[in-house]
């Protein structure tokens, strides 16, 4: 059993309140936050739910971080997508993968969009 253990987190809205329960479960070492990097902006073109929903994202990721950095017993990133697509999802975990050769890995994949959850659950899988 490897001493590392890295918890992907798809960002949606309510991962600020799922994070306890399964950091708890799982106890990781790291926690990786996946979010689209279009959620970091406000956009004249959004549409009213994107509107309502990004700050509430936004709020969670920060609400994620904080409560890891109180802990003091992870580490956590924030890693931006360009967006949301399968092949960029799998080849964010790969990449990470590659760096930490020898860590457990599990997925939250319970907050973000249905194509996020999917693409992270295949990954747990492979």
């Amino acid at each position: 059993m490897s001493d590392e253990h890295i918890l992907f987190i798809s960002a949606g809205a309510s991962i600020d309140k799922t994070y306890a329960i399964t950091a708890e479960e799982l106890k990781p070492t790291h926690v990786v936050v996946l979010a689209e990097e279009s959620i970091f902006h406000d956009y004249e073109a959004d549409t009213d739910f994107l509107k309502l929903e990004k700050p509430k994202i936004r709020q969670a990721i920060e609400g994620v971080r904080q409560r890891v950095e109180l802990d003091g017993r992870r580490e956590f990133a924030l890693v931006q997508l360009p967006k949301l697509d399968q092949d960029i999802i799998r080849g964010t975990i790969l990449k990470i993968r590659n760096e930490h050769k020898e860590a457990e890995f599990s997925f939250n994949v319970t907050g973000g969009t249905a194509l996020f959850s999917t693409s992270l659950f295949l990954m747990a899988i492979w």
